[in-house]
């Protein structure tokens, strides 16, 4: 076989990876844990722990995933030191496909039915006629997200750089930001989604002070947005007041069944609120766009639902990418 079988020692999640990995790491698509990929005759594959280092944040999250900072040294529970070269190229294992043989008799049976199946949907098609066809076109990741791409200059929609799903739901919690950065959001949001995005569907909610919060724009097709609107209600929001918390944004959401959500903050979101947010949208992959910020728990997020994590400097990103000008 020119596969390894190998248990996540994170989730117990049976997995599988190519044999040319032997020796090497992964992480458990599952879980995210980074773990030791066994050698040939190997008992079983090892969770990589960071060493404990004077202040050092993410001793207690070895797991989370980061942006590459060149190689980096972990330990094994049985005291070997594993150093890790790109911590963004470990490849990814997948679940263990099981094969199940099913017995003959088993399959012909099967065979029976699918044709006896058949053999009914052409007697109700030719009672009824052809059912009427239908097509929701979509557009899902047309194009791979590159975080060092300028979004003005990406041709397709997108929301500061991220590809869009058929139902967007965008959260913007602004109130720690400054009215420029707030504008520069709008210019984002405006560039991106007004363009056309045949099956696209987006709604924006925006996070008030004094526990309130609102649905600003309902599901609309592309290009769509009132920037001028959209513009008068972030600059009004007081920025000495905090927001309520996204939960109650996120319980609003997830009752509108969205594909993606993408949360656009100024905050840092603590690990509890974020796995809150895992938990009120399962299923739901979920866009981490940090303004003037940065959240190991939205990053952990965001990697966990297939989502995006995405960091922009009010000095760096928005001065080489914003346009001379915002409306």
């Amino acid at each position: 076989m020119n596969t390894i079988d190998l248990e996540c020692p994170g989730c117990d999640t049976l997995l599988e990876l190519d044999r040319g990995f032997a020796g090497g790491v992964c992480r458990c698509s599952h879980c995210g844990t980074l773990m030791t990929v066994p050698e040939e005759g190997a008992a079983h594959a090892e969770r990589l722990e960071r060493p404990a280092a004077p202040g050092d944040e993410r001793i207690d999250r070895p797991d989370a995933p980061t942006r590459d900072a060149g190689p980096q040294t972990f330990r094994t529970a049985s005291g070997r030191t594993v150093t890790v070269e790109h911590l963004d190229r470990v490849p990814m294992a997948p679940t263990k496909r099981h094969v199940v043989r099913a017995a003959t008799a088993v399959g012909f049976f099967a065979v029976v039915l699918g044709v006896l199946g058949l053999c009914a949907f052409a007697a109700y098609t030719m009672l009824i006629g052809p059912a009427e066809e239908t097509h929701t076109p979509a557009y899902v990741e047309t194009f791979t997200h590159d975080p060092d791409a300028n979004p003005f200059e990406i041709e397709a929609p997108n929301l500061f750089g991220l590809p869009l799903a058929e139902r967007v739901a965008v959260v913007l919690d602004v109130t720690e930001l400054d009215p420029a950065s707030r504008d520069a959001v709008v210019a984002f949001l405006r560039d991106g989604l007004g363009r056309r995005a045949p099956g696209v569907r987006v709604a924006v909610w925006i996070n008030q002070p004094e526990a309130e919060y609102e649905l600003t724009f309902g599901w609309q097709a592309l290009p769509v947005l009132d920037s001028a609107v959209l513009l008068d209600r972030l600059r009004s929001i007081p920025s000495d007041q905090p927001g309520s918390e996204l939960l109650r944004v996120a319980e609003d959401v997830a009752k509108e069944n969205p594909g993606v959500v993408v949360f656009v903050t100024g905050r840092r979101v603590g690990d509890a609120e974020a796995e809150a947010l895992r938990g009120l949208l399962p299923g739901v992959r979920i866009d981490a766009v940090m303004l003037d910020a940065d959240s190991f728990a939205m990053e952990d997020l965001a990697r966990a639902t297939g989502g995006h994590y995405v960091t922009l400097d009010a000095d760096d990103e928005f001065q080489r990418w914003l346009p001379q000008a915002v409306d």
